[in-house]
């Protein structure tokens, strides 16, 4: 990155995250005001992602490896965004982070690999 852009501006820190998968909980439990698809989709489309990479990076390893987190297969997205967002909240002094490594600290810590 140069000048004074950091990656968290320009990846997305976890106050955008803690936002965007908030609004995907008022979405889930219906108590939005329909506002909020646009940042539910992010959060949605953040946290498959995060999931999949996790997939990958199992994957080609060759099974020499695990995850960096092991969700179980029963595990629905809410329960996950809802992971996430119990971490951000809990953790307020680590929001100016990128949203990759709080997620994967929130999924590590409430997933570990056994």
């Amino acid at each position: 990155m140069s000048g004074n852009v950091s990656a968290s501006r320009v990846l997305g820190d976890g106050n955008a995250l803690l936002s965007s998968c908030s609004a995907f909980l008022r979405v889930l439990d219906r108590s939005g005001d329909g506002s909020d698809g646009f940042s539910a989709g992010a959060c949605v489309g953040y946290v498959t992602g995060a999931s999949d990479f996790n997939t990958v990076h199992a994957a080609v390893s060759g099974g020499e490896k695990e995850g960096f987190f092991c969700v179980p297969p029963d595990v629905p997205l809410g329960q996950k965004v809802r992971v996430l967002v119990q971490y951000l909240k809990a953790n307020p002094s680590e929001l100016n982070r990128l949203q990759s490594i709080l997620t994967m600290n929130a999924f590590s810590e409430a997933f570990p690999c056994k």
